[in-house]
């Protein structure tokens, strides 16, 4: 085949991958718009709840629709109105991840994050509490803190859902991008393929087409800190051409993000500035400072090594202002400060359940205890041979062990019941019926058999007792 023959057949392949993307982004729109429709005309909370979460969703999972802050805001009213731990941890993440990835401002993302942690710790809703850690993780990787970045990536991958839950393959692409992400902010390029290859593998299964754009551009920054420039030229190019199809500002930012690096490093200044001007715009569209300081300080950049310098000068001057609004120190210390007090608040929840743990542990013995010793005692009422005994004092000890055995069962399966049950209190009160159900017809079982043995019992105490009178008396 010629070169023109191959050039001609790239364009040809280039035509019809555009196209498909723009079928996929066509019917990814008619679904967001249909979402939208059937919100409109739902009054029920829950089930507008749970429609802003499918809309969140499709802008966070495909990449489409406008989450904005009113839709997060009435999610969270919901949840608060309906005091539903999950769906509070859900609110709080869903307006966490507006601010952060939409609008840029990375103090209110924490703020709500760490106000929704707790909830969604508590529900145990894993899904949440997984996708909350990696966005408090991506946060402090645009923030330059890379020990933090660690931190709660860590903590995404230690509380991952499930293997069994649907999110599961979605979370773990995720987590092992954050890994990939602090790898490349410290120069550990080996490290970083080993994550992002990983994070590729789970997405296939996932099928998240954010997740693959964001992957693709980090394949791209690996294999450029590798030296590798073909291959990251093709993952850039991938990723951008992917992103363009979608509505969500901050992926268009991140594929270009790096792709500007790419070409100001190859000298490409011309492309550079035009990706740099189209990264502007999208940070003026969706009003979002961090995506404009970017841009700015690119075109500052470009403008300078073309020795343009009243261009420059323009650049430089928006850059030092929106510096100020993204990247301030009180920002930084605000944000330090927010990952300083979580610290606390899970350190002093981990000595909670220490505590609670030992307690538990220590009123099973309890139980246990007492339950042996009204064990014993029954035994020996009904072994004795030596004296009559009432049925009446073996029912009272028989009601007594019904009450110790319960409260044990209690004890030992409460953990486990709040897993089942989520905390949910009917639920639980449900569970504890279901086990006493089970343990009274036992009981009274259990209590014939005892009462026939002692009725048995005292009869042959009865006749010891006459026989020896007997023979006392013929004596």
């Amino acid at each position: 085949m010629t070169k023109h023959n191959k050039s001609g057949m790239k364009k040809i392949l280039g035509f019809i991958f555009f196209f498909s993307m723009v079928c996929i982004a066509n019917a990814q729109s008619t679904h967001v718009d249909s979402l939208a429709t059937v919100l409109n005309k739902t009054t029920n909370p829950l089930d507008r709840f749970h429609l802003l979460e499918k809309l969140g969703e499709e802008t966070f999972t495909n990449g489409f629709g406008d989450m904005s802050v009113d839709n997060n805001l009435e999610m969270l009213r919901i949840a608060l109105q309906l005091k539903n731990d999950t769906l509070i941890g859900l609110a709080y993440s869903y307006t966490g991840i507006f601010y952060l990835y939409t609008k840029g401002d990375f103090n209110t993302a924490l703020q709500y994050y760490f106000k929704g942690l707790p909830f969604a710790e508590r529900a145990r809703h894993m899904n949440t509490v997984s996708g909350i850690n990696v966005d408090i993780s991506n946060a402090f990787s645009y923030l330059k803190n890379p020990e933090q970045q660690l931190y709660f990536a860590k903590a995404a991958e230690a509380s991952l859902p499930g293997k069994n839950e649907p999110t599961y393959y979605f979370m773990v692409t995720q987590v092992q991008i954050c890994y990939a992400l602090y790898y490349i902010n410290i120069k550990e390029s080996k490290s970083a393929l080993q994550h992002i290859q990983l994070a590729n593998e789970a997405n296939l299964k996932a099928n998240a087409p954010v997740m693959e754009i964001f992957a693709e551009t980090v394949f791209g920054l690996t294999y450029f800190q590798l030296g590798d420039k073909e291959l990251a030229e093709v993952y850039f190019k991938k990723a951008i051409a992917k992103s363009s199809t979608i509505q969500m500002p901050f992926l268009k930012y991140f594929a270009k993000d790096g792709y500007i690096k790419f070409l100001l490093e190859n000298k490409n200044y011309a492309e550079a500035a035009k990706q740099a001007a189209d990264m502007n715009q999208v940070g003026e569209s969706s009003h979002n400072n961090f995506i404009k300081l970017n841009a700015t300080s690119y075109l500052k950049t470009v403008f300078d090594l073309q020795n343009k310098l009243d261009s420059a000068y323009f650049y430089s001057k928006q850059e030092s202002a929106l510096k100020d609004s993204v990247f301030s120190q009180e920002i930084l210390n605000k944000a330090q400060a927010m990952a300083f007090n979580e610290d606390l608040r899970l350190k002093e929840e981990q000595n909670k359940k220490t505590e609670e743990e030992h307690q538990r542990q220590q009123n099973i013995q309890f139980a246990l205890i007492a339950l042996g010793i009204i064990l014993f005692i029954i035994l020996f009422l009904l072994l004795s041979r030596s004296f009559i005994t009432s049925t009446k004092l073996i029912e009272f000890f028989g009601v007594m062990a019904l009450l110790v055995v319960f409260e044990f069962l209690n004890l030992l399966l409460h953990p486990f019941l709040e897993r089942v049950t989520d905390h949910t209190p009917i639920l639980m009160l449900l569970a504890l019926v279901f086990i006493a159900a089970l343990l009274i017809p036992l009981h009274h079982r259990l209590e014939k058999w005892t009462i026939k043995i002692l009725v048995e019992k005292n009869k042959a105490v009865r006749l010891a007792n006459a026989k020896k009178t007997i023979e006392q008396l013929e004596k």
